[in-house]
């Protein structure tokens, strides 16, 4: 009796279990027979299939380190409900470094509903260059399926950025060497040389001990496209403390990755003679196929100056800027000023003492000058003629303003501080010309980059009377040449993309050419040629530069080397 009833509890807990495990299955079987049975056919259809660039940059690809999106629209136009409804994406072409979610759950659309469906697809650092095809299969858990869809976009490796400074100058208020105390600007130029475009740019500077920032150290930048520059300006002075040779500023540029910028250390020397500084527009060229351009804050004509290691202790030159004639007078604006001239003089004194062969010593460099130290410094070279014993060879630069006396004609050439009111205070050319060749000499050659006909690079020292008359031709002895920058009436014009006088450009880059192995007659046909139309091209004027030879050097005046 106590067998059968052990027997019967074991048959009981079997029995008790095997319906517990068909009570399970039951349950398993209504879980997945969940998705309704359609009342009526649902009709799913695909509209609106966009692709969005998530950074914004509509170039309408897929690029390395970039987030996109593809839209579309799901539609039910049927009579019935769509139950249960999923997305599955696939890229046909292997594409390496696409990131996106392959499968996505869209849940149930009412007859006449719709979707707004948005599918993240972001390419890595690592995505490949080529054509992606995007295919998507929307399913429908009654098999009322929407037709599949393709998208393709081309995709684009990494390009990266890559910041440079590719130029920077040191300038101050007035031209002259860097002294303490002595507000500096430094003007640099941050380019992006690189293909791919660098965003959230940082641009430190740090200064030395004893040398203090006169604004702000720090500048930023949103982005910067391949090609795209920013210039940037910062200034700084140095206390009484200060005992280097040099000021080192520490530049450093980073970018949002963190590996595409730079460290420099840009040096100013004590000793140096800076430029005045003055505004520079610098414009580059972004195109969709990006051509890296070279950036520069100089002219080409104030860089790569040739070197003549010769010297010819026997030849001297006096260089003559005067630009700011409204500081120096009340009542003109800026406007009167000569643009550039300052430039053309210390640039021009740069090719006499490295191409020419004129001794450092033996230059003289005037900018802004007063009458009396032009008058002093005329008479000066002179007495140089005087006691050279016939051996001297003189050569005589300027840029500024000429003024005619409009009674007798005479054309002068206007120190700063004088004004068009008082034209005879200034310096006469005929007495100019008679002070260079009163002595014997191997020859005088003098460049004027000036006008006298009442006009001026802006205009006149009187343009609002309206002045225009043609100065008087002086007779000329002596073996002097003279190159002048326009004829008759005209006005002497800037070439303001080069921050030179249109004469003074073209000199220049004809010395810088030929590296001063040149004939006096070759100078002028090209200074010629190159200002009559460079003048109706950029200027809209007519500026014909003309050339006078005294009379006794009409047979060798020609064969003259400038060098």
């Amino acid at each position: 009796m106590k067998r059968n009833i052990v027997f019967f509890f074991i048959m009981l807990t079997i029995t008790t279990k095997l319906f517990a495990q068909q009570g399970t299955s039951v349950s398993k079987s209504v879980f997945i027979s969940k998705i309704p049975k359609p009342k009526a056919p649902a009709n799913l259809i695909v509209t609106n299939i966009t692709f969005t660039d998530a950074e914004g940059n509509n170039n309408n690809r897929l690029d390395a380190d970039e987030k996109t999106k593809i839209f579309f629209t799901l539609k039910n136009i049927g009579k019935g409900d769509a139950f249960s409804c999923k997305m599955s994406l696939n890229e046909l072409m292997g594409i390496k470094g696409i990131v996106f979610q392959p499968q996505q759950d869209l849940g149930n659309l009412k007859s006449g509903d719709y979707l707004n469906i948005s599918v993240p697809i972001e390419g890595t650092m690592q995505l490949e260059t080529g054509t992606a095809r995007f295919k998507a299969n929307i399913t429908e858990g009654n098999s009322f399926n929407a037709d599949p869809f393709e998208i393709v976009v081309n995709t684009q490796k990494f390009l990266n950025p890559q910041l440079a400074i590719v130029d920077y100058l040191f300038t101050s208020e007035e031209v002259g060497k860097v002294k303490t105390g002595q507000i500096v600007n430094l003007k640099l130029v941050v380019q992006n040389k690189g293909q791919g475009k660098a965003f959230d740019v940082n641009v430190n500077i740090k200064n030395p001990v004893n040398v203090f920032p006169a604004d702000k150290m720090e500048f930023t930048f949103k982005a910067l496209s391949p090609n795209e520059n920013q210039i940037i300006n910062y200034e700084f002075f140095t206390n009484k403390q200060y005992s280097g040779f040099e000021i080192p500023i520490e530049v450093s540029i980073i970018e949002n990755y963190k590996k595409y910028g730079v460290n420099q250390t840009l040096k100013v020397s004590l000793d140096q003679t800076l430029l005045k500084t003055q505004k520079v527009e610098i414009v580059s060229n972004p195109i969709n196929e990006t051509v890296i351009s070279d950036v520069s804050l100089l002219s080409d004509v104030d860089k790569n100056i040739p070197i003549n290691v010769v010297e010819n202790e026997n030849r001297y030159a006096l260089v003559i800027g005067n630009e700011n004639y409204s500081r120096y007078q009340t009542g003109l604006n800026s406007e009167s000023n000569v643009e550039y001239a300052n430039n053309d003089a210390r640039i021009f004194a740069e090719y006499c003492e490295k191409t020419l062969g004129v001794p450092i010593e033996n230059i003289t460099l005037l900018t802004d000058a007063i009458g009396s130290k032009m008058k002093s410094e005329i008479e000066k070279i002179r007495k140089i003629a005087q006691y050279s014993n016939g051996k001297a060879e003189i050569i005589f630069y300027f840029a500024g303003h000429g003024f005619p006396d409009e009674i007798t004609k005479e054309a002068f050439i206007m120190p700063v501080d004088i004004s068009g009111t008082n034209v005879t205070d200034g310096v006469k050319l005929s007495d100019l010309y008679e002070s260079l060749t009163s002595n014997p000499s191997q020859r005088v050659t003098v460049f004027l980059d000036a006008c006298f006909s009442g006009g001026g690079r802006n205009q006149g020292l009187l343009a609002s009377r309206g002045v225009k008359v043609k100065p008087k031709e002086n007779s000329i002895t002596g073996n002097l040449v003279i190159y002048t920058a326009s004829s008759g009436d005209q006005t002497s014009l800037p070439y303001k993309d080069k921050q030179h006088g249109m004469f003074t450009y073209f000199l220049l880059k004809k010395i810088q050419e030929s590296k001063g192995d040149i004939t006096y007659k070759e100078l002028n046909e090209y200074i010629k040629n190159k200002v009559q139309l460079n003048s109706v091209i950029i200027n809209s004027k007519d500026q014909n530069p003309d050339i006078l030879i005294s009379p006794i050097i009409f047979d060798k005046w020609e064969k003259w080397k400038l060098k």
